[in-house]
């Protein structure tokens, strides 16, 4: 008769899988279901990002396509908190803040792109994104731009005002 040696001499690992079983069927389900779930909302963040940058342009002329702009970034917004990614969560408050340029919400604007820019610039090394900077500048002047826009024409209504005041000789 041939004795064999006990099983943990030979595969210590082998013990293991017969304890606990080599596949885990509803580990597998659950990788499964996380697995499509973050690429639908990868999928969704694209289109939603395609989608709110066309209405975001057409926002400069029409109050409406403003409005809808900003409502497609806080859908996003919604989409990120799941996705639970501070860069992109920065990136759609930006988009918001873009949303409130165009509707003249100028202060509140401005207070977003502060604190977005404070959470690009204090990110950690590997997770700093110069993108997600350069994207607070140019929405920082983007936000200049309207302040002279806004100086300009307020400028431009009071001298319309004092030219109708004004007594003609």
């Amino acid at each position: 008769m041939i004795r064999r040696p006990p099983r943990s001499t030979l595969f210590p690992y082998t013990t293991l899988f017969r304890s606990v079983g080599f596949l885990d069927v509803l580990w597998n389900d659950r990788l499964e279901h996380l697995f499509v779930e973050s690429a639908e909302l990868d999928n969704s963040m694209a289109w939603l990002s395609t989608l709110g940058g066309a209405y975001s342009s057409l926002g400069d002329e029409f109050v409406d396509y403003a409005k809808m702009a900003g409502y497609i970034s806080r859908h996003q917004y919604r989409l990120a908190l799941k996705l639970g990614d501070a860069v992109i969560l920065s990136k759609c408050k930006l988009y918001l803040a873009l949303s409130l340029v165009q509707l003249g919400y100028l202060g509140k604007a401005k207070r977003v792109i502060r604190e977005q820019y404070q959470v690009a610039t204090s990110l950690p090394s590997p997770k700093r994104d110069v993108r997600l900077e350069n994207m607070c500048k140019g929405a920082w002047a983007k936000l200049k731009y309207a302040y002279v826009e806004r100086k300009t024409a307020r400028k431009q209504l009071n001298n319309n005002n004092n030219n109708q005041i004004s007594p003609k000789h």
